[in-house]
């Protein structure tokens, strides 16, 4: 509620007097007078119920802001001269007129001032109803600001002169302020002029602008409050300002007295009261400080605090007598959801309570206070692993950080034990009653555990280590104040794979991910695959004194499950950090292995192509002197070797000077350019005292075996493999190195041919790919005589290692168990030679017959090593050339085919995206779903029998010469397509 007596703009505020009583319980009357210049006085009597507030205000008004005068206007402009005629002369423009003065503007107007304030009460012993009046305003209004003058116009602009004649005579010109040429007059002869027109007129003056300066109103005068207690309308005594008070300095005092607030013991608070009002002191009746109920708390309030009444201002009482009393609430102690010991931060405020009007005359700060019980365990590893049959010892300690001993001997009982619980029993492994746990002591509690052949690998055991507490109240039981819970992981040992398959895990790789990918790589591998538990074994050595698990793998595998995991220092690790970029360069070049990444990713070691001198290389073994000299041995060069060379050259020609880098780049550049599908290492030196440097140029692992390869998977998916189907057979054998995809494909027993043999041609197509990227080097005579020409069979490593293995395969005799991979061979060569084909044309082979092509070049290295593992595929299926020859030709046959359904489709596609007629794209969707189906057949991708719904279409129509052609390249498949009534069909 409001009363008002401010000033309206200008006017000085008025007086106001009124007397509070206590009406009844729930409400306090006002009555006085109120007085204004415009109304005069008037009298007042209301009541305000003790829930509200009352605010009084008599402000002055704000003084009225200055005028601001106007600008004035511009002065006009000039008129223009009239030009020369040859009768008359060129005028001088006229002057511009004076701009008008600016307006005055006016002093801002004086502040009004504060009005007066009585507040009364009839009794001493109702102080405490001032406290009903929560704000007061009494200030002076605010000065009216300065005005401000205009400012004075602008002069107006001078007029233009008239032009001069450029020459002399009786010209036909016409103007409507010139005379007219053809009247009689003398002719007017110019003088020789210096400027082209007369002159100009001047500028008229701008407008004068005020120059008195300009003030702001004057200030008010602040009004005054005056507070008075009255006897028998007397006024007995006058104050200034009402009593204020404050809470300060909270002192706790426990039940248990051990140092800390623990949940279910009594908290007795004593805080200190302030009367910071400079002269009234506070009401004389006692003040209740209780508990801020509005404040989530875990305090429970058993006993109000009171103060007592009658504080002097500046003086200060307590709560000593009578200390506010708080119980500390128990908290829910949930098994399986209390690993860590219980903490927690509450805060506590406190009221000094207003009985007469039932408000806080103050509140306190908020005070934080941290629960906690006297005892906890320590710290301790969650996750554990366990070799079948292995012993493994768990630990639990704990510790009393309080200040007063507990245990059995103290009065107040500490149980410890290890359990073992599932869902239907709980069986304890070692229990212990502590005697006496004196203030920081500790106590430890151990269990062994042996697990047997029954769990399966990657399986998880669950043990608990339980912390109880009897409880301060001596008449409740035993309670759970904390449980620790100890994940056991079963691990098996590792033992060397035969098929180059190492899984790595850690103690918190889930059951699911290891039992999939247990599974899944065994059955790729058909044999037993190994498994590396970094957390069982401290470490994941890759390359150590202890071990090498890249040597152990030669042309095989680590798969690295990278979920996050605790390692010994209690901090998040993941298997992805012990890998260093040596051991990428050592598994790429020495061992042949792949490293594969199954995560999210995020952390992946950066590949090893790096300017760091962090790797480590033997010393140079050659130096050259020319690019030309290295390009030659380097073209030399077996591809299994690690080059090392040192080239030194100029940085200053006949033609140009060069910095290090820029010579560097140079030859980065054309080594890149020969050889595309190879890494090197570069830096560089000047030599001293010389315009020489020195490159060193280091062999790295080959383009398409740099740096890690990844599965990538979201961490739901790396829980759960299986149940997400976020892994695929293909996926990780894509993966895998070309040497092992070999071997894996020449076994008979393994049921992933398809897959491997996509992938074989997909590892092949990409090095055909990168190795047509190969430039020529050197010059056009160069070029001509064959000087820098590569051996492609040589760079085509993949292809002649798979030629390589064929014949040392047919060489050994071994001819038994090939009726199930050897036809795959056939579809590889197929793809490399249709490839080959697909890259040549009749104008590259045409520039090949003058001056030979890298691309005609590489389709001869294909074709000759395709034709050598032709000859020894025919030794292994017992079989000549001549006979598998018609066989190949028709895979070639039906790649061609394929490509001409895909095309098909391209076409079909857009047709439909084009639209149209409704019955034409109909017929179209048909047509496109016939051919994908097609495709897919193709493809083996779908069952023949799917084809049976569309051979309406594709025996009839458009389709009908492809339909035949399919036929004749797919034998195996058309005997069982034949429709023998097609019915009606009509074409759109």
């Amino acid at each position: 509620m409001k009363l008002s007596v401010s000033g309206n703009t200008g006017e000085s505020a008025g007086k106001i007097k009124i007397t509070l009583t206590e009406d009844s319980d729930s409400s306090v009357r006002y009555q006085g007078t109120v007085e204004t210049a415009s109304s005069g006085q008037q009298r007042i009597n209301g009541v305000i119920s003790k829930k509200d507030s009352l605010e009084v205000s008599a402000r002055g008004g704000n003084g009225v802001d200055g005028r601001i005068g106007a600008d004035g206007k511009k002065g006009a402009d000039g008129a223009w001269g009239s030009d020369a005629t040859c009768y008359l002369p060129a005028e001088r423009g006229q002057d511009g007129k004076r701009g008008e003065d600016g307006e005055k503007g006016t002093n801002g107007g004086p502040a009004g001032n504060g009005g007066e304030v009585e507040i009364c009460v009839e009794d001493p012993a109702d102080l405490s109803l001032f406290s009903l009046v929560s704000n007061i305003d009494v200030r002076a209004g605010v000065p009216g600001r300065a005005g401000r003058h205009g400012r004075g116009g602008k002069g107006g602009k001078g007029g233009k002169g008239g032009r001069y004649l450029d020459d002399p005579g009786n010209l036909h010109y016409h103007r409507h302020h010139h005379h007219h040429p053809h009247q009689d007059f003398e002719p007017y002869n110019p003088l020789p002029f210096i400027d082209s027109h007369a002159p100009d007129g001047k500028d008229g003056p701008d407008g004068n602008t005020p120059t008195e300066i300009l003030y702001p109103g004057a200030p008010g005068v602040d009004g005054s409050v005056r507070y008075h207690i009255l006897s028998q309308g007397i006024i007995q005594s006058t104050y200034t300002a009402p009593y204020k008070l404050r809470i300060t300095n909270p002192r706790y005092r426990t039940g248990q007295q051990h140092g800390l607030f623990e949940p279910g013991d009594t908290v007795q608070v004593v805080y200190d009261i302030h009367n910071q009002s400079i002269s009234m002191p506070s009401p004389v009746e006692l003040m209740p400080v209780n508990v801020d109920l509005s404040l989530r708390s875990i305090f429970q309030q058993t006993g109000a605090g009171q103060v007592r009444g009658n504080i002097p201002a500046g003086g200060s009482a307590d709560n000593q007598s009578a200390p506010l009393t708080l119980k500390i609430r128990e908290p829910l102690i949930i098994k399986g959801a209390c690993s860590e010991p219980y903490v927690e931060t509450t805060h506590l405020r406190v009221q000094l309570m207003n009985t007469r009007l039932d408000r806080p005359y103050a509140e306190s700060d908020l005070s934080p206070i941290r629960v906690s019980y006297p005892v906890q365990l320590l710290p301790r590893k969650k996750f554990y692993t366990a070799a079948i049959g292995e012993p493994l010892d768990l630990e639990l300690e704990v510790k009393n950080i309080s200040k007063k001993a507990l245990g059995r001997q103290e009065g107040r009982d500490v149980f410890l034990q290890i359990v073992e619980e599932d869902e239907r029993n709980s069986v304890v492994l070692a229990a212990k009653a502590v005697d006496t746990l004196g203030p920081d002591q500790t106590e430890k509690l151990q269990a062994s555990i042996v697990l047997d052949e029954h769990f399966a690998f990657g399986s998880r055991r669950e043990y608990k280590a339980n912390l109880q507490l009897k409880p301060i109240d001596r008449n409740k039981s035993m309670s759970l104040i904390q449980q620790q819970v100890f994940t056991v992981q079963v691990t098996p040992k590792y033992q060397r794979s035969e098929r180059g398959f190492t899984l790595v895990i850690n103690a918190e790789t889930s059951p699911e991910a290891v039992q999939f990918w247990m599974k899944q790589l065994t059955s790729i591998a058909q044999k037993p695959v190994a498994v590396w538990n970094t957390s069982y074994y401290g470490q994941f050595p890759l390359e150590s004194e202890v071990g090498s698990l890249l040597a152990d793998n030669a042309h095989g595998t680590l798969i690295v499950l990278d979920n996050e995991f605790t390692g010994p220092d209690s901090k998040l690790i993941r298997n992805s950090e012990f890998i260093r970029k040596d051991n990428l360069l050592h598994a790429a070049q020495i061992y042949d292995n792949s490293i594969v990444i199954v995560g999210d990713n995020k952390q992946l070691p950066e590949s090893y192509k790096t300017k760091e001198t962090g790797l480590l290389w033997a010393e140079p073994e050659e130096s050259y002197y020319s690019l030309d000299s290295l390009v030659d041995a380097l073209l030399l060069e077996a591809p299994e070797t690690i080059s090392h060379a040192k080239l030194t050259l100029p940085t200053e020609t006949f033609f140009s000077k060069s910095s290090p880098q820029q010579v560097l780049d140079r030859v980065a550049e054309k080594l890149k350019q020969c050889f595309p599908h190879r890494n090197y290492h570069f830096s560089v030196e000047r030599v001293a005292n010389s315009s020489k440097v020195v490159i060193e140029i280091r062999r790295l692992a080959d383009e398409l075996n740099t740096g890690v390869k990844s599965i990538k998977l979201n961490p739901r998916e790396m829980q759960d493999p299986t149940r997400v189907g976020a892994v695929n057979p293909q996926g990780i054998i894509n993966v895998l190195p070309f040497t092992q995809k070999l071997d894996l494909f020449m076994k008979d027993s393994n049921p992933y041919h398809q897959q491997l043999t996509q992938a074989i041609i997909t590892d092949l197509l990409a090095e055909q790919r990168l190795v047509r990227q190969t430039q020529n080097y050197g010059s056009w005579w160069s070029v001509l005589t064959g000087r820098y020409r590569h051996n492609f069979q040589m760079e085509l490593k993949q292809l002649r290692q798979l030629v390589s293995t064929l014949n040392i395969m047919a060489q050994q005799g071994s001819y038994y168990n090939t009726e199930v991979w050897a036809p795959k061979v056939i579809q590889v060569l197929a793809q490399m030679q249709y490839h080959a084909r697909q890259q040549t044309s009749f104008w590259s082979r045409l520039a090949d017959f003058f001056v030979t092509q890298t691309n005609e070049e590489i389709n001869r290295s294909t074709r000759a090593l395709c034709s050598e593992a032709l000859a020894s595929y025919g030794q292994l299926t017992q079989k000549s050339v001549t006979e598998l020859t018609p066989t190949l030709d028709n895979h070639i046959a039906r790649l061609g085919f394929e490509d001409k359904l895909r095309e098909e489709i391209v076409s079909l596609q857009r047709a439909i995206r084009r639209g149209g007629c409704f019955f034409n794209e109909t017929h179209n969707r048909k047509e496109l779903f016939a051919v994908q189906k097609l495709l897919s057949v193709c493809l083996q991708e779908s069952k023949t029998a799917e084809l049976q719904e569309h051979l309406v279409i594709l025996q009839k129509g458009r389709f009908k010469e492809c339909y035949t052609e399919f036929k004749k390249l797919y034998p195996e498949y058309h005997q069982e397509t034949e429709v023998k009534d097609h019915g009606s069909y009509a074409f759109a």
